[in-house]
């Protein structure tokens, strides 16, 4: 059977060897001049290709059911002997999966060797601009007047995303889906920063510090985490941003007030502050306001912290302002700022949205064309850090290719 897959990305090309592999004739049209190319950025460039720890509230999606179906078909524990019968040697990290050699590159590497020697033809710097269904069979046509390509039994739709992609850079993959009856949920950048409405941000730019952050929309908090936070010149960013800036971006395409809950101190509580402030207060009352808070956080913050609360850093705690003393170690505690946006696609290492999964059976072949599939990123299914991502780009990428050619071949013998 023939088969042609339009996008050569992480979940392309693991369709495209297992299609292959299966015996099946196989085209993959990737519009850059190389495949795989967005890997190479994954990890920070070493490739968390997956992670040991698998559960439902990793991933999000309209149907996380579904999800875990398609995962289930492709756990883990094949995906590492997957790349392990590639020839990639694996490092555990707690859980985290990396390539030995903590270079992305080494992935993409064995990728592409295992195209070739699986005899996939590759066709570099070709956008599908269409996909035609007749007589059972699946017609392409391109952009840049290149001839229509014809006659595959079966199209695999792997395109990604809009992460990544700069100004209005639109993914035509989405455009296709939607010609061919699909519904496609308005696309949102995810594992980004995020940006606040106060003006206050470049007196703090830089600073990072261990922090708890949690995600309030319409008075009602949907998401916490803890971590590492940074500070910009914009508002937020750092792994623990990342994690929940799905829930943000998503509730700021739906028109929603967003605010994000920052507690600086998050070993620490009411009590043992107050055991703190005690000693310092008999001991070391005589100290400034700047000196007083010394040693709590970065001295950036204990600044903008002492301006919002009206006091001057030499100011000495007195019965008449410890109110306003009290005020700072509350905002350390629960410091309250409004997102009004993110960094954008640009930004962003993945996207939330995409074709609704409903509209697949969890072969991921469509409910509406017999022998279209689609699988990774343009799906409505996106992971926090730490190789989820991915996982569900192997593991939706496997299932594609191993049930468009199961089913191709059974097409045929009947």
């Amino acid at each position: 059977m023939k088969l042609a897959i339009i996008g050569g990305g992480a979940s392309g090309l693991i369709a495209a060897i297992t299609a292959a592999n299966q015996g099946a004739e196989v085209t993959i049209f990737e519009k850059n001049d190389r495949i795989g190319k967005k890997i190479l950025a994954t990890g920070n460039g070493k490739c968390n290709i997956t992670n040991l720890y698998q559960d439902i509230q990793c991933y999000h999606s309209g149907n996380l059911d579904f999800v875990m179906e398609v995962l289930n078909q492709f756990p883990v524990t094949e995906t590492i002997s997957f790349f392990e019968t590639l020839g990639l040697i694996l490092k555990n990290k707690n859980g985290y999966i990396y390539p030995y050699s903590e270079q992305a590159s080494t992935v993409l590497d064995l990728l592409r060797m295992e195209t070739y020697y699986q005899r996939v033809k590759v066709e570099l710097e070709t956008t599908v601009q269409d996909i035609r269904y007749e007589n059972q069979k699946f017609t392409l046509s391109f952009r840049d007047n290149k001839k229509d390509k014809t006659s595959f039994d079966s199209v695999i739709l792997s395109t990604g995303s809009m992460a990544g992609m700069k100004g209005t850079t639109a993914n035509n993959g989405y455009e296709m889906l939607e010609r061919m009856g699909h519904t496609i949920i308005n696309p949102y950048p995810c594992l980004v920063q995020l940006k606040g409405t106060e003006n206050f941000y470049k007196a703090i730019s830089g600073v990072r510090c261990s922090a708890k952050v949690s995600v309030e929309i319409q008075q009602k908090i949907v998401a916490e985490e803890e971590g590492e936070l940074q500070l910009t010149d914009q508002g937020i960013s750092g792994i623990v941003v990342f994690q929940i800036s799905s829930f943000v971006t998503k509730a700021l395409t739906e028109h929603k007030k967003v605010w994000v809950h920052i507690d600086f101190l998050p070993d620490m509580d009411l009590e043992n502050y107050q055991k703190f402030y005690k000693i310092r207060l008999l001991a070391q009352g005589y100290k400034t306001a700047e000196e007083f808070f010394t040693g709590l956080l970065n001295k950036k913050i204990i600044l903008l912290f002492l301006k919002l609360a009206g006091l001057k850093s030499e100011d000495i705690l007195t019965m008449e302002n410890e109110n306003l003393f009290i005020q700072v170690f509350q905002m350390m505690k629960d410091f309250k700022i409004q997102i009004h946006s993110s960094g954008g696609f640009e930004q962003a290492q993945v996207s939330g949205g995409g074709v609704c999964v409903d509209d697949f059976y969890n072969t991921l072949e469509s409910k509406f064309i017999p022998g279209f599939y689609c699988c990774g990123e343009v799906m409505d299914v996106d992971g926090i850090c730490g190789g989820y991502n991915l996982q569900w780009a192997w593991a939706s990428g496997y299932v594609a290719g191993y049930h468009a050619v199961k089913k191709g071949i059974s097409r045929d013998t009947n």
